[in-house]
């Protein structure tokens, strides 16, 4: 029987004998198999490799994969100075804060396949962040005239497609 060009899925050719039951059980059976990969679950995983930025301190991180499909959870302390979001927005938008770096994700096959956003929850403020496709997690602002002060937590939990 021939197959499919992309996934390899037989099909009966107008040459074959008839056979229904078997046909249909081959075709089946080389579904099953293509979406084996496509549908792996890892479970969650402790111990991403992370590396924090200087000022952090990484408390807590976790993955799972889905097929093509991460999701992190990521849970940060500050042990820098304070960083406080803009109030007057005198030359920025009211809680735009300067892009900080928290942390780096080292795995490359675990970074994003591009740049994307979410949200992040602090002990006392929340806002948002991206994860790069270089692996770098940043926060990007967050409400205005709030702060992440020194040891307050950062967490980030988001899904992103992977390469």
């Amino acid at each position: 029987m021939p197959v499919t060009p992309d996934h390899d899925l037989t099909y009966p050719n107008p040459d074959d004998a008839p056979n229904g039951p078997r046909q249909v059980q081959q075709l089946a059976l080389d579904v099953d198999q293509a979406l084996t990969g496509l549908l792996v679950d890892t479970g969650v995983q402790a111990g991403l490799d992370v590396t924090p930025a200087a000022g952090w301190q990484v408390t807590a991180r976790q993955y799972r994969l889905i097929g093509k499909k991460m999701y992190l959870r990521l849970e940060t302390q500050r042990t820098g100075a304070n960083i406080t979001a803009d109030t007057t927005g005198a030359g920025n938008a009211p809680g735009n804060i300067a892009d900080t770096v928290i942390a780096t994700i080292n795995d490359v096959q675990l970074r994003p396949a591009f740049d994307t956003y979410g949200l992040f929850r602090g002990s006392i403020t929340s806002g948002s962040c991206q994860v790069g496709a270089d692996g770098r997690v940043w926060i990007v602002d967050m409400h205005s005239n709030s702060s992440i002060r020194t040891n307050d937590t950062v967490n980030i939990s988001m899904p992103y497609p992977i390469p």
